[in-house]
């Protein structure tokens, strides 16, 4: 008999569903605490010079990748505020949420909402928002638009997608409407998201406004942007390489696999323990998938409880940048069956 979602998800403890709020405010403390770090000694380098170069180029580099896997970590644990998994108290999570990600210039509302429009929407194409909103297969891509190619090619399809996917993400979900109109809203679910964008918008502008006359212009652009620029890539990266391996599934609309889409077109990608530690182990994202409102810190028990029960379901392979290459090629859709299809790599350079 074909197992059912609720086949994986009960074989994860129950004592796992449940937050653990000293835990998630320890975290947010290390969390800020890494950030605010990072902040002050890239802050406290001299400006670089020809004299200085040899060592303050590579220290600089050194110091942004420290602060942008910081802030990568600050965005899991806003992830969990937005499942509701960072605390049992709504009001907890919506507040550190909201103030957490005005760091990131993001609306915490708007991301929830298109957030959870993935997950029930996963792997859906022309749907879901992310990677697979334009895969097609290899003859529908004769006949779309030359600007949806280029759109496949340089997103799913090479690193162009991780520098901009973040980007584009957030214009997205900013302007929800009409560039996310698959999302349907309610009229007034519609203005209070909006209000809320805007809200959201009003605050990171008062961050910037504050940040930037406490320490000058050219040093916020010196400190800042490094670290939101490798924290942004790697957010996309993390997001791509989980979803979207060669042989992962692919559905239209009306046939919606939910055990195909949750479980077996979601991928643990491992790596080195101290990337797993600053990101809190998102990589390690089947469980997510198979119940989303898993705090991050129980994960990995759950992906063991997984692993027991139904080991054969569980995808986890170690990262390469073989592997990655192939996830960038694997951008055409064969159809298995009807309104289901699995990534392949595609035929053509």
């Amino acid at each position: 008999m074909a197992l059912k979602l609720s086949d994986y998800v009960k074989v994860i403890p129950r004592a796992l569903w449940v937050p653990q709020e000293r835990k998630s405010l320890t975290t947010l403390f290390r969390c800020i605490t890494l950030v605010v770090l990072s902040q002050f000694l890239l802050c406290s380098m001299p400006e670089m010079s020809f004299q200085n170069a040899l060592w303050a180029v590579p220290t600089y580099f050194f110091l942004s990748l420290f602060g942008g896997l910081s802030l990568v970590g600050l965005f899991v644990l806003v992830h969990d505020c937005g499942h509701y998994s960072f605390s049992n108290k709504k009001i907890l999570n919506d507040v550190v949420g909201f103030f957490s990600f005005t760091l990131l210039l993001n609306s915490f509302y708007g991301w929830r909402k298109a957030h959870d429009f993935h997950h029930r929407n996963n792997q859906v194409r022309r749907i879901d928002p992310d990677w697979p909103e334009l895969l097609s297969t290899k003859e529908e891509l004769k006949m779309i638009p030359w600007y949806e190619r280029v759109a496949i090619r340089l997103g799913p399809g090479s690193p162009v997608g991780l520098f901009i996917g973040f980007w584009v993400g957030m214009l997205k979900r900013l302007f929800f409407s009409f560039l996310i109109p698959q999302m349907k809203l309610k009229k007034k679910e519609t203005i209070v998201l909006y209000l809320q964008n805007f809200l959201s918008a009003i605050f990171s502008a008062l961050f910037l406004y504050i940040y930037i006359n406490l320490i000058g212009l050219d040093k916020f652009v010196y400190v800042y942007f490094g670290p939101v620029i490798i924290a942004t890539t790697t957010g996309a990266f993390l997001t791509f390489i989980q979803h979207s391996h060669p042989g992962n599934y692919a559905f239209d609309q009306g046939s919606f696999d939910v055990v195909l889409s949750q479980v077996h077109s979601t991928v643990n990608v491992r790596f080195p323990k101290l990337l797993e530690y600053l990101w809190l182990d998102i990589n390690i994202h089947l469980p997510h998938h198979v119940l989303p409102g898993i705090p991050w810190y129980h994960l990995r028990s759950a992906n063991d409880s997984l692993k027991a029960s139904s080991p054969g379901d569980v995808k986890e392979v170690d990262f390469s940048f073989s592997l990655l290459k192939r996830c960038w090629r694997a951008t055409e859709l064969k159809q298995v069956s009807v309104g289901v299809y699995q990534l392949t790599e595609r035929s053509t350079i």
